[in-house]
């Protein structure tokens, strides 16, 4: 199976706030990887982090339903999602 790469310069561009909110719940609940950007880890190792980060905010991220290859895409439409949300009651 190929390694996934997410486009994180298009992800930061379009949810700034939102990726400064992970970056931050990173650092703070997995401290024994805070040596790591959370960028330069392989997807098959965040793909947990995101999906804990986005249940403890209610946020939905269907990656039963999707194809492994199209995860990099929807986890930017989700950011994109939780991106409105968070600027709006910010």
């Amino acid at each position: 199976m190929e390694n996934i790469k997410i486009d994180y310069t298009k992800l930061k561009t379009i949810a700034p706030v939102a990726w400064t909110d992970i970056e931050e719940y990173f650092t703070t609940n997995y401290p024994a990887f805070s040596t790591f950007k959370l960028e330069t880890l392989p997807f098959d190792i965040t793909i947990g982090i995101y999906l804990h980060y986005f249940i403890e905010n209610g946020v939905e991220w269907d990656i039963n339903n999707t194809d492994y290859q199209l995860l990099p895409e929807t986890l930017i439409e989700v950011f994109e999602n939780y991106e409105k949300v968070i600027s709006h009651y910010s």
